[in-house]
């Protein structure tokens, strides 16, 4: 199993202006439906009462390319609902996986609930500001709950920015959460 059903893992709670509230999606959602959510129980991070992240399939899709490509020592800029990350510490060639998340809040609604292994680290950090002390095989960046083009300018910004704290190795990389579909103006699954 590839991902976790974190609907069963995380407990609803809120700290802060932050959220994390359990949904179902009954056959008859017909919105739902056209969005391709499959009937289901899931879990969404709300900030304001506007979706941050859940654990959709659209989620679960755009997260899969840089989930299967990861290796060794790596950067996640942002924890969202910790999706990722049990994929990630089950693959055997993660070294290591450092989280940068800017809101305290998010660290104690998600952080808090999960037992993670020694290879996670998690920093409250604003991604836009923080300078790591070391250097990673693969950095992903995951900050943004929509796509556009202004985002994607904020995406080239930051892929230059941390670009030299990239190890030099053929298969080193940086990427973003849905940088494609922001580049292109296309819509989310």
């Amino acid at each position: 199993m590839l991902y976790r059903n974190m609907e069963e893992i995380l407990s609803e709670g809120v700290s802060g202006d932050f959220k994390l509230e359990k949904f179902e999606v009954k056959k008859t959602d017909l919105r739902a439906a056209l969005e391709g959510i499959p009937p289901g129980q899931y879990i969404r991070l709300l900030h304001k009462n506007t979706i941050v992240m859940s654990n959709t399939p659209m989620e679960k899709i755009t997260n899969l390319g840089f989930i299967r490509k990861a290796f060794g020592d790596i950067l996640i800029g942002g924890l969202g609902i910790g999706l990722i990350i049990f994929p990630l510490l089950d693959n055997d060639v993660i070294k290591s996986i450092t989280v940068v998340e800017k809101y305290e809040d998010v660290i104690k609604l998600v952080a808090s609930q999960i037992s993670f292994d020694k290879r996670l680290t998690v920093i409250n950090d604003d991604i836009f500001l923080h300078t790591p002390q070391c250097q990673y095989d693969c950095i992903y960046l995951d900050i943004w709950s929509f796509i556009n083009e202004d985002v994607y300018l904020e995406m080239k910004s930051l892929k230059k920015r941390y670009q030299k704290h990239l190890k030099i190795n053929k298969d080193s990389f940086i990427s973003c959460w849905a940088e494609d579909e922001a580049k292109n103006g296309r819509k989310l699954y």
